[in-house]
């Protein structure tokens, strides 16, 4: 699948806990000094994605912004604990999974497609 598509089927927001957060296009000028490819605007309520991305590399980057707002939602800081860090997570994976399912439909399909 290509970039364009694949963010032409992504759903423009997701829930994240009490939040949501709307994704939005990043060019890949604006990323490539700092080498990313996503950015969690968690003030902003925005996920800012590099919207040229292989479609699996971008499925990714969502993952991985996502991630980055439960961790801010929870109050976890760099030093946490290892176990309550990951508990914390997978409570927020686990509402994530059921408040966004056009969001895992989006992921199942691009990540079956390659």
């Amino acid at each position: 699948m290509t970039p364009a598509k694949a963010w032409a089927l992504m759903p423009k927001s997701v829930r994240v806990g009490y939040r949501v957060y709307r994704f939005v296009p990043i060019t890949t000028l604006e990323t490539m000094e700092k080498g990313i490819s996503g950015q969690a605007r968690v003030i902003r309520g925005e996920m800012g994605i590099v919207n040229e991305l292989p479609a699996a590399k971008m499925v990714n980057t969502a993952m991985h912004e996502i991630m980055h707002c439960i961790w801010f939602l929870n109050g976890l800081s760099d030093g946490a604990d290892e176990e309550d860090a990951v508990d914390m997570m997978a409570n927020g994976m686990c509402a994530l999974m059921l408040d966004n399912p056009k969001l895992f439909a989006w992921m199942k399909k691009i990540l079956e497609s390659q």
